[in-house]
């Protein structure tokens, strides 16, 4: 999801600064990513250390923040839809396919008749009384439209643009065009200012109706006003929010290179040893994790690992289960029995082995 802003009062990022925080605390971490770019007169107008005050919440909850000068481009590319408003950036969206979800206060600033005027009114308006996933599947059903309305005002030969302004310039300058085709450079990775690599994250398991079960995480930096209570509240070794690494449930760490069971399996215990919130400490590799948890009944660890991990498989789901499992009444069957897991965003199955216990 990209949160694009052009500058002013009547600009989204003006009209809905907390935009890019309610985006993170309603869509699944393991689904989607969110990232934001604003226009550069609001970085240089109000100064990149504002700046970054005002996004602060939302980086540590693992907001993307893209830089003034370059890497929108990138991100509109790769963006599954846009919320937007009046700026270019949104119309650039639109004319790409991307469903774009636009903020409508700026209408009054330009022409009734612009292109940006014809798409703020057929676009799907940005109404923040309106859970954010019905507002993205209404994007989605009006993207063939908005995308067919920006594209055609946006250009009549698309592809073809830079072929015909060169063909267009040698003739009137009555020299012969190079035979060789006009070089099209690629369009610049985006460098990111620098966020966390591991957000703490609110993490719920339960089980779907085919009887697998399913893992739900969002970050824990930013609120979430009338949701329930998460179930757990897992976070990293190197958590730098006191707050949260002192109210976490579960500390994980990846493991080293080469590292043997019986080192994740100490790590865990002085873990929990040097902390007096935590209940369960887990360490984990690409396909395996160790798990050490406490509770009035007693201490248990477990091992597990993921059999047949599909690409892309997160191995950091597995503390999450194996958590779940330990302390919220799922409890942890003998060695050689298998977990569903159903893969967030894919719906594939993995199946998880428990090791020993």
């Amino acid at each position: 999801m990209l949160v694009s802003s052009t500058w002013g009062a009547k600009s989204l990022f003006g009209r809905h600064p907390l935009l890019a925080r309610r985006l993170l605390a309603a869509l699944p971490r393991d689904e989607y990513r969110v990232g934001i770019a604003l226009h550069p007169n609001i970085w240089h107008g109000h100064g990149p250390g504002q700046v970054e005050a005002w996004l602060a919440d939302a980086v540590r909850a693992g907001l993307i923040v893209l830089p003034p000068d370059e890497g929108w481009r990138a991100a509109v590319v790769a963006a599954d839809a846009v919320f937007g408003d009046l700026g270019s950036v949104s119309y650039y969206a639109a004319a790409l396919g991307r469903p774009v979800v636009l903020d409508r206060s700026g209408a009054d600033a330009v022409a009734a008749d612009s292109p940006i005027a014809r798409l703020l009114a057929a676009a799907t308006p940005y109404d923040p009384r309106r859970p954010v996933r019905a507002l993205l599947r209404e994007a989605e059903g009006n993207a063939e439209r908005t995308g067919a309305l920006a594209g055609g005002e946006v250009s009549s030969y698309p592809g073809r643009s830079l072929a015909l302004l060169r063909e267009a310039m040698y003739r009137l300058m009555g020299a012969a065009e190079p035979e060789e085709p006009p070089v099209v450079p690629a369009v610049p990775a985006p460098v990111p200012r620098p966020g966390p690599a591991h957000p703490a994250l609110w993490t719920t398991v339960a089980e779907d109706p085919g009887g697998a079960l399913r893992i739900t995480r969002t970050p824990a930096a930013v609120p979430r006003p009338g949701s329930p209570a998460p179930a757990f509240l897992m976070v990293w070794e190197e958590e730098p929010d006191r707050r949260l690494a002192e109210l976490a449930d579960l500390v994980v760490a990846r493991e080293a290179a080469g590292e043997a069971a019986e080192d994740g399996v100490r790590w865990c215990r002085e873990t929990l040893d040097l902390r007096a919130g935590p209940h369960a400490a887990a360490r984990y590799g690409r396909d395996r994790c160790v798990l050490h948890a406490r509770s009035a009944s007693g201490a248990v660890t477990v091992a597990a690992s993921a059999e047949w991990p599909r690409p892309g498989f997160d191995p950091s789901l597995l503390p999450a289960l194996l958590y779940q499992r330990v302390l919220d009444g799922g409890g942890i069957p003998g060695p050689g029995h298998r977990l569903r897991l159903r893969l967030p965003g894919t719906g594939e199955e993995a199946a998880i082995r428990i090791e020993a216990r």
